[in-house]
């Protein structure tokens, strides 16, 4: 096939298939009930209780409108977000705060799925609505994400293999001990601290970041 052809072909090609995002959902606010996600009005992801995360799923590159309701409704909406741009990109979706319709507004997490060959690779999401920085530290108290603010993500770090065991602090206060996490090399980790101590439902979800 002649250079020109191939060309010719390739840009055929990418005007017909265009780009991709991937994105996945969260339901992260305690007090909300089991919840359908909608993307521009169509039914994305559907009866989610709370602490759960999605897999992946691929759309196209473009501006959303993104609707939660409880599951089986589509009026009165716990949260909207209008004109959210999701391209060229991997992307986590959740609601923060502590619901049902109090408080709780809308995250796009942007994911970086690039595995490390030799080491695991973590990021702590502060989801909990009481704390606004928590930390990721060592069971001897060594910072190792410090500070993440709520409703958002620290960087991705890589940790060494034989680590395994984390603290989730306020300032120096522990709130959650996590244990034997078999964080394995070549993956990608996300810690999504969740709850309320108010409510007796602080936890955390561990994800693996993958497509």
């Amino acid at each position: 096939m002649k250079p020109t052809l191939i060309a010719l072909l390739f840009v055929f090609l990418t005007c017909q298939v265009g780009f991709a995002a991937n994105i996945r959902a969260s339901h992260l606010a305690p007090r909300a009930p089991t919840v359908d996600v909608y993307l521009n009005g169509k039914r994305t992801f559907k009866n989610l209780p709370f602490r759960t995360v999605t897999d992946y799923l691929s759309i196209p590159d473009g501006d959303y409108n993104i609707s939660i309701y409880a599951a089986g409704e589509t009026s009165n909406p716990i949260l909207e977000a209008k004109d959210v741009m999701l391209e060229n990109g991997n992307f986590t979706i959740t609601a923060a705060g502590f619901g049902p319709t109090k408080s709780i507004n809308p995250v796009v997490l942007r994911d970086d799925l690039e595995p490390l060959v030799d080491r695991p690779k973590l990021r702590l999401v502060n989801a909990a609505p009481d704390y606004a920085g928590l930390s990721l530290c060592t069971p001897a108290g060594t910072d190792i994400l410090a500070s993440v603010g709520f409703k958002t993500a620290s960087p991705y770090l890589g940790i060494l293999p034989l680590l395994q065991d984390f603290n989730v602090n306020v300032g120096d206060i522990n709130l959650l001990r996590l244990r034997n996490l078999q964080l394995l090399p070549g993956r990608v980790y996300t810690v999504f601290v969740v709850g309320s101590k108010t409510d007796g439902t602080l936890n955390y979800v561990l994800t693996q970041d993958k497509l």
